[in-house]
């Protein structure tokens, strides 16, 4: 939804059969944007409005900003709700949260899809790639009564019931709200999701499977809170089958990197999405690019801080397709080439937006974009804003540098 009340922004993600699921829509609810499924869901008659997330799409269907927020630093709370009776391992647990705590400390890092983002920006600036992990919280409440039905008798939980569960914990034990805060709602097995009470639209285990998780918004203001619902992903149709920590919980941090970075990029549906809805997450949902490393079963194409993962790839305007870091061609490859530095700027009067996220390197991955504004300050960054003291023309100069040692430069004169 864009407008009034909760917004609830949908990555709906299933395996990809590229063939049979291009050019088929689904008719969801108008306050349902973004939506992907796919199936290789067995008995499930899953509604498909997808784009294909390997091909290379023109320019015209790049991202576009609308105008809202984004998130300029993420802190990042783990919830798991789980009562007696149903719970993840300890070593679940520890995994996803080493992710966070990884994704925190590689934090300005241009060498994950992290860093995909960050020539996104709003009204206040480009987005910085800072993010922390708040902390894990163990939620032990039972379960309401189901508001929704499920397919085995197992607890059905509405969005609703998420946001009504999350706002009581955030009053109890104070904690931050705002779009610089989000929360993950992890469940355990064998406990379904649902959007609502009809049941149409649901998890594993759900009336109708057709999605894997999702992230939305509820309160306005200082009172917005952001969250996302991330049923467990260790089934058919969410595991992407490469499990390089040798845990179910490698196949939620891909729908999870999916949920954050969308959420980063347009936290309350009013920011970057393309034409048709899509954020920078649908478009390439079960896109993986090419591998680093690891064995079958269990490779891994992102190296963050100490952590090897296995994500999909995100969209990059740059690039008009689908990339695992910043600076890297669509499809994620690699090779001899040097970096190119271009840029562009909007000024508003003497205060002047710049983003060099035009530059590429078909060889390796840019590391550093420096500046030089012509008035006898510098700036570093993909998205720098600066200010200048007169109406007059300057003389900007960016140059990059990349994982290679390379460098190249390029000037503009501007007016301010």
């Amino acid at each position: 939804m864009r407008g009034a009340g909760a917004v609830l922004s949908v990555a709906l993600l299933g395996l990809l059969l590229v063939g049979a699921a291009q050019g088929q829509s689904a008719h969801w609810p108008a306050r349902f944007r973004g939506v992907i499924t796919a199936g290789n869901n067995a008995g499930h008659n899953l509604r498909l409005r997808l784009f294909a997330a390997s091909s290379r799409t023109a320019g015209a269907n790049n991202l576009s900003y609308h105008g809202g927020p984004v998130m300029h630093s993420d802190a990042n709370y783990s919830v798991y709700w789980e009562p007696s009776g149903y719970s993840t391992s300890a070593s679940y647990k520890t995994v996803i949260d080493g992710y966070f705590a990884n994704v925190g400390a590689a934090s300005g890092a241009t060498s994950n899809d992290y860093s995909v983002a960050t020539q996104y920006y709003d009204n206040g600036g480009s987005i910085a790639y800072q993010a922390s992990f708040g902390k894990r919280i163990v939620d032990s409440t039972p379960y309401p009564a189901s508001g929704c039905t499920s397919t085995g008798g197992q607890p059905c939980l509405t969005d609703a019931q998420m946001q009504s569960e999350l706002s009581t914990l955030i009053s109890h034990q104070g904690l931050p709200q705002g779009t610089g805060t989000i929360y993950y709602i992890f469940t355990p097995p064998n406990v379904a999701t649902c959007f609502d009470g009809t049941g149409t639209d649901c998890s594993s285990g759900g009336a109708h499977f057709d999605y894997c998780a999702y992230h939305s918004s509820l309160g306005s203001g200082s009172g917005t809170t952001l969250y996302a619902v991330m049923p467990y992903a260790g089934v058919s149709g969410c595991d992407s089958g490469q499990h390089p920590n040798g845990d179910p919980a490698d196949a939620t941090l891909n729908v999870t990197s999916h949920e954050n970075i969308e959420a980063i990029t347009d936290p309350l549906g009013t920011a970057w999405y393309d034409s048709s809805g899509q954020e920078i997450g649908d478009k390439c949902a079960w896109n993986f690019g090419s591998p680093l490393g690891g064995s079958s079963g269990a490779e891994y194409n992102e190296q963050i801080s100490s952590g090897n993962y296995y994500l999909q790839q995100e969209w990059s305007n740059a690039s008009s397709g689908c990339v695992q870091r910043l600076g890297s061609s669509s499809g994620g490859g690699g090779g001899g080439g040097a970096p190119v530095a271009a840029f562009t700027y909007s000024a508003s009067g003497r205060r002047v937006r710049f983003s060099a996220s035009g530059s590429s390197d078909t060889g390796a991955t840019i590391t550093r974009y420096s500046w030089s504004f012509g008035d006898g300050s510098s700036g570093t960054g993909v998205g720098p804003t600066h200010t200048y003291r007169n109406t007059a023309s300057y003389t900007v100069k960016l140059t990059v540098t990349d994982s290679a040692g390379k460098t190249a430069s390029v000037s503009k004169t501007i007016t301010s």
